[in-house]
């Protein structure tokens, strides 16, 4: 089995107050935000994307949105009376081979954006990047060297629960002999501010087989988190390690590309 692509994004949500938001699409991108006062959809931003959301992320005041050349931003600090045009910005705009595949946002400060580097044409590499409110620009990070036997990655989901926890999810192919894309995770560590891998569905992980490509994350905090993939591959984050959750019946059969975690406060 070769890599597995991963379908272009359609929608993606991300909650700021009483709002609810929109984005995807390609002929032509759209955002819509719902309005729980008004209690209607309207449009925020249109034709004037050029190229598809590929994931939205919110921290309560803001809502970042990845698209494949840069990363936007919309602050909720303008008056809602304005938000139907010119509240998104862009502040990632990357000439030298990024490719944005999703962002992450715990609080102003913590804001991860997980890309493709398309610059070695015999291979793909997913980098992290971190936005530098002083600078205002995203700045690539350390990763740890990757398994001899990885030949290239990819993350379309990153969350981030504070400074210092932050996942992405994807997939990997490994060795020329098998050729296999299976599911990877690498999780920030704040001790070494670096990258490492903290999953992989190989059989080394206690699963009865390799686990398929994931396509979605979601966390709750630094002890819950959860990834949904390829053939309903779901993982379980419970504060010590990866689990893989198995016999979802008919999820089995589907493939997921998002998930949500809610806790009840």
């Amino acid at each position: 089995m070769g890599a597995m692509p991963m379908p272009t994004p359609l929608v993606a949500a991300a909650p700021v107050a009483r709002k609810a938001w929109m984005l995807g699409g390609t002929s032509p991108p759209w955002a819509r935000v719902y309005d729980a006062d008004a209690q209607q959809w309207l449009d925020s931003l249109h034709d004037g994307w050029g190229a598809e959301a590929m994931s939205a992320s919110a921290d309560g005041k803001e809502v970042w949105a990845a698209r494949p050349r840069d990363v936007l931003r919309w602050s909720a600090t303008t008056n809602d009376s304005q938000f139907l045009e010119g509240q998104w910005t862009s502040v990632a705009t990357n000439g030298n081979g990024q490719h944005f595949k999703s962002v992450g946002v715990a609080d102003a400060s913590n804001v991860w954006a997980s890309a493709q580097d398309w610059a070695n044409a015999s291979a793909e590499y997913g980098q992290f990047n971190k936005w530098d409110p002083n600078a205002g620009r995203f700045v690539k990070q350390s990763m740890e060297a990757d398994p001899a036997n990885i030949l290239y990655h990819e993350f379309p989901s990153i969350v981030a629960v504070d400074g210092a926890t932050a996942w992405a999810v994807g997939s990997c192919c490994t060795t020329p002999k098998t050729n296999m894309s299976i599911a990877i995770v690498y999780r920030y560590s704040i001790t070494s501010a670096e990258w490492y891998m903290d999953f992989d569905g190989g059989v080394h992980n206690n699963t009865d087989s390799p686990l398929f490509p994931l396509y979605g994350a979601s966390a709750w905090s630094k002890d819950a988190a959860v990834a949904v993939g390829y053939g309903g591959t779901v993982v379980w984050w419970d504060g010590m390690k990866w689990t893989h959750v198995p016999g979802l019946g008919m999820l089995s059969s589907c493939d997921l590309y998002s998930v949500a975690l809610w806790a009840p406060t």
